[in-house]
């Protein structure tokens, strides 16, 4: 509900994944359509929406490691 933002802009490493990849490396077990490395940032959250190639994901999850962060996203009505 409510209205999107544009809060950020960043330079990110996109890779597509599958959901077993994801489960058996990270035990995830979510639809995750990919896996994205981006320097530390404080707009990126659980459940917030990004843009990529003209189409709107939600983040699952997140980890942080110590100077980047990987986050994986699935599709927004997911």
């Amino acid at each position: 509900k409510g209205e999107l933002e544009l809060v950020d802009t960043l330079l990110v490493d996109v890779q597509p994944v599958n959901k077993l990849l994801v489960q058996k490396e990270f035990g995830i077990d979510k639809d995750i359509k990919y896996r994205i490395f981006s320097e530390l940032n404080e707009h990126i959250s659980d459940g917030c929406c990004i843009e990529y190639n003209g189409s709107m994901y939600r983040v699952l999850e997140i980890i942080e490691w110590d100077d980047y962060v990987e986050f994986f996203v699935g599709n927004l009505n997911d």
